[in-house]
């Protein structure tokens, strides 16, 4: 029987193998690192822009619905460049402002009633810049609505993506008498 020599056998890897090894395994590590983070980035910038587009909606798809439900008066609804106030006919007094709460704008919703003064404040939207209205009145768009409904309402809303225009209209006979 012959017997086989095990000195020019060798057992395990050499460094360069090891080294090589190691570098691939970084690689993976790293690749899929990087496609986990672009993942969460996606994620966040996905959830911040439904969040933005469900506020605008409920903003509104709110004022569609104070201005449906305005009293049908002479004077019902008024307001200048920043505020805008409508007389409703179950809620009283509403009232739409943009109000800087610490450090934050938001625009608030103000409803108030002829029993309470201060009215109950809603914050509709944050992150706002600069909020302001115009009334479609005579053919023209104004900064001011004093005399009569207008026909429209235009809602004008900056923020740090942009604006954002809403343009509603009174649902009223406009007719001269």
């Amino acid at each position: 029987m012959r017997q086989i020599s095990q000195i020019g056998s060798h057992a395990g890897f050499t460094i360069l193998e090891l080294v090589l090894a190691m570098s691939l395994a970084g690689m993976v590590l790293t690749a899929v690192y990087s496609t986990f983070s672009v993942s969460v980035d996606t994620q966040r910038r996905v959830a911040r822009v439904a969040s933005k587009t469900q506020a605008w909606r409920f903003f509104s798809e709110r004022l569609r619905s104070d201005v449906k439900n305005l009293l049908v008066e002479e004077q019902t609804l008024y307001g200048d460049q920043n505020t805008l106030t409508l007389k409703l006919a179950q809620a009283g007094e509403v009232r739409y402002e943009l109000r800087n709460t610490a450090g934050s704008k938001q625009i608030r919703r103000i409803v108030s009633t002829g029993e309470d003064e201060s009215g109950v404040e809603t914050v509709i939207f944050e992150g706002v810049e600069k909020l302001s209205f115009r009334y479609f009145n005579e053919g023209k768009w104004l900064n001011k609505s004093e005399e009569g409904l207008p026909r429209a309402v235009e809602c004008i809303v900056h923020g740090a993506e942009g604006e954002q225009r809403l343009v509603v209209s009174l649902e009223v006979d406009h007719a001269e008498n």
